[in-house]
């Protein structure tokens, strides 16, 4: 159990600029344990579980090995960026500087101790000096450096390296000590945002994620095996800086077939499954043998190519959008769990309305009608859609609908590397179903970090009057940003070049066998607690 309080805040002298957070024991888990509840869609509020499917007083049992039946494929080149086919395992082998908990403070992880001076325009921060690579290597403030800056690099895809660029300066003061000096005044929060999606990777092995040939982190658990599309095998990382670290392995199977991974868990060869749909997740909820975890959270969006006919007319891409039953989606893909919502930010965000999180209610009238004035009835409309279960059921339910408004759609299946690589590339084709593993950043990060929403936004679109809104919004007074994120938000419903169709919590299913599984508010698995009982 992690007990509240682990950070204090504690203002030098009474006259101080600066605020500092020091951690307070040695080993600090980034997460409190609380009973699953909620689902994570009311706030986005992450839900945790400190003994994940087993009993909640068992002693925990050291070794064996536990196996994960996951959807996504693994993707370590992209360790830097937020990927499905990460969630369930990267959080064991790599470790970031800090972690948000359930009440959306940050943890220590990496770092011990963080400072801001209250001009915001830098930050300091001490690490832990016991932290070593797989390798054998120390980690020091150098390795942090290093990987701050790669985020900036386009290559790595990550969502928050614009907040990197931001960084005009990065000093290393001593081996556990650097200050990070900003381009402009920066929250704290925004920080943050960064650090916990900035996991510390090795420079010296960094080429080899690509391939998968050298995967090294810091993490409790070092690759031992890697097969690209099939599994990939951790072991126990004996010079870990933590405690715990209960099981010998574990084996994390690339299982895309949802019937194959519903007999993998029903027949005890995996003991935990992601990324299930969440109609075959709900099937394990009243099974005593299993229980059914929230964690993280998916915005699915269907995007727009605008530079591409029909797209090019707005009517039409306004037409789309009435066209879909989001609630038929909801029911039949996301078991009725889901938000039904068209706006990319939290739901009860400040300054937007119900009306406008319900702006393409289900009007197929109205769009046939749009259809038929910008002349493209009969329009072909082929859509990207990756190789996932739920992003699969969601598309025959958009195709039944543009029919029935008289577009022709057709499916582009693609894996999940390809897509991810289109996307980087702007080349997704004249539609795409997008879905965003960022739930819960605040609307300032998503605005840039969310590919459907950044300046390189696959769907091509920007206007002068697009960049004056999300600049207004952007350097809003806390007073005004409410309103500028309304008028933002009427912008972008509008054009329509990219508008989700739900939000959807992240399930986890696990079994009875399985104790001390956390789960972190972004959806990431942490397995530093984790045993079998059985």
């Amino acid at each position: 159990m992690v007990s509240r309080g682990q950070l204090r805040p504690i203002l030098k002298d009474e006259g101080s600029e600066t605020m500092t957070f020091t951690a307070q024991r040695k080993r600090i888990s980034s997460l409190a344990g609380v009973a699953v509840a909620a689902i994570l869609m009311a706030g986005c509020t992450p839900v945790v579980s400190d003994d994940g499917g087993g009993s909640a007083s068992a002693t925990p049992t050291a070794g064996g090995t536990l196996e994960v039946a996951q959807a996504g494929d693994f993707q370590p080149g992209q360790v830097l960026a937020t990927r499905n086919g990460n969630f369930a395992w990267v959080r064991s082998v790599f470790e970031p500087l800090t972690e948000f908990d359930v009440d959306n403070e940050p943890q220590p992880v990496l770092a011990t101790e963080w400072s801001f001076p209250e001009d915001g325009m830098s930050a300091t921060f001490t690490l832990r000096d016991d932290v070593t690579f797989h390798s054998g290597r120390q980690m020091t403030a150098e390795d942090v450096k290093w990987t701050f800056e790669k985020t900036k690099d386009p290559a790595s895809a990550s969502q928050v390296g614009f907040i990197a660029a931001k960084f005009s300066d990065i000093e290393v003061t001593s081996p556990t000590s650097l200050t990070v000096t900003f381009s402009e005044k920066m929250a704290p929060a925004s920080i943050f945002d960064f650090l916990e999606q900035t996991y510390i990777v090795d420079s010296e092995t960094f080429d080899g994620l690509a391939d998968g040939s050298q995967i090294i982190g810091t993490g409790p658990y070092a690759v031992s095996d890697y097969s690209a599309g099939v599994s990939l095998t951790v072991e126990r990382n004996d010079d870990w800086w933590g405690e715990g670290q209960y099981l010998d392995s574990m084996v994390f199977n690339r299982v895309g077939d949802s019937t194959a991974q519903l007999s993998a868990l029903r027949s005890g060869r995996s003991q935990i499954g992601y990324g299930l749909s969440l109609v075959d997740a709900q099937g394990f909820a009243s099974d005593p043998q299993f229980e059914v975890l929230d964690g993280g959270g998916i915005i699915y969006v269907l995007g727009v190519d605008v530079n591409q006919a029909p797209f090019d007319d707005v009517r039409v891409r306004q037409a789309i959008q009435y066209g879909i039953d989001r609630d038929r989606i909801n029911e039949q893909v996301f078991a009725g769990e889901a938000t039904v919502t068209n706006l990319f930010w939290a739901p009860g965000a400040e300054g937007t309305t119900e009306e406008q999180a319900n702006h393409y209610a289900y009007d197929p009238d109205k769009a046939r009608e749009l259809i038929e004035e910008a002349g493209a009835t009969g329009a072909s409309v082929p859509i990207t859609v990756v190789s996932l279960p739920a992003t699969q059921s969601e598309y025959e339910i958009i195709a039944n609908n543009l029919s029935e408004i008289g577009l022709v759609p057709s499916a582009v299946p693609v894996d999940e590397t390809t897509f991810n690589s289109l996307q980087n590339q702007g080349d997704l084709g004249p539609a795409f179903l997008l879905l965003h593993g960022q739930v819960g950043f605040g609307e300032t990060t998503m605005l840039n970090s969310l590919p459907s929403l950044r300046a390189d936004n696959p769907s091509h679109f920007d206007s002068p009057e697009y960049q004056e809104l999300r600049g207004d919004f952007l350097t809003a007074d806390t007073d005004q940003s409410g309103q500028a994120l309304s008028a933002l938000t009427d912008y972008l419903l509008e054009q329509a070049f990219a508008v989700p169709i739900v939000q959807a919590p992240g399930k986890f299913v696990v079994s009875d066998s399985v104790q001390g599984l956390q789960i972190s508010k972004r959806g990431a698995m942490l397995f530093a607690d984790a045993s079998l009982t059985k």
